[in-house]
């Protein structure tokens, strides 16, 4: 009779035990199909380290200072003083690419062409108020102004530096202040 009683209550352990990890997974189901949703429909993140605020977001870099399709072109239209480098093509054998450095006043642009038409920014430097990012953005605005021209991201304060980057390409647009100016915007554009 003692051994029924010892063999049921082993079976309820057994149970018990059978519960408590089919409950563990599915919690861990739940939790993970929380944060996979959470992630998946979320716009942006807005991530504070030290004296840096990044936003993430699709798209908030492209196009930056809205040059349009041919940076090239829309950039010569200033007579910049301007230099080229010409290298490999890392995908197609036996072609060139060039890069161009075109110097604006205190402005610079690096832009790569591929093709006669085709051709993207791949970095930027600008510290005078002649160019707006995409956003409304230029040099000497208030960090509060700043604020409302990217509102829909709900700032409440804006340190000494504002990154804008790209979720799904390697791009990001640096925005420095001094006290409570924006003195410099820096584009770092993705090139492979």
């Amino acid at each position: 009779m003692e051994s029924g009683i010892m063999n049921w209550r082993l079976s309820d352990y057994y149970i018990y035990w059978l519960m408590c990890d089919i409950l563990m997974k599915g919690f861990c189901i739940i939790l993970f199909l929380t944060m996979t949703t959470r992630l998946l429909s979320q716009d942006f993140e807005v991530l504070t380290t030290g004296d840096t605020l990044t936003i993430r977001a699709l798209n908030i870099t492209s196009d930056p200072f809205q040059f349009g399709d041919n940076p090239l072109r829309y950039l010569e239209k200033f007579n910049p003083e301007s230099s080229f480098l010409a290298f490999e093509n890392n995908h197609v054998e036996n072609k060139i690419d060039t890069t161009f450095t075109l110097t604006i006043g205190k402005d610079n642009f690096k832009v790569t062409k591929w093709e006669e038409d085709e051709n993207g920014l791949l970095s930027a430097e600008v510290t005078t108020n002649k160019f707006k990012t995409k956003h409304g953005i230029q040099i000497g605005m208030k960090k509060n102004e700043v604020m409302e021209k990217l509102s829909k991201y709900k700032l409440k304060s804006i340190p000494g530096q504002l990154i804008l980057e790209d979720m799904e390409i390697d791009e990001q647009l640096v925005l420095r202040f001094s006290a409570d100016r924006l003195i410099k915007i820096t584009f770092l554009g993705y090139y492979d």
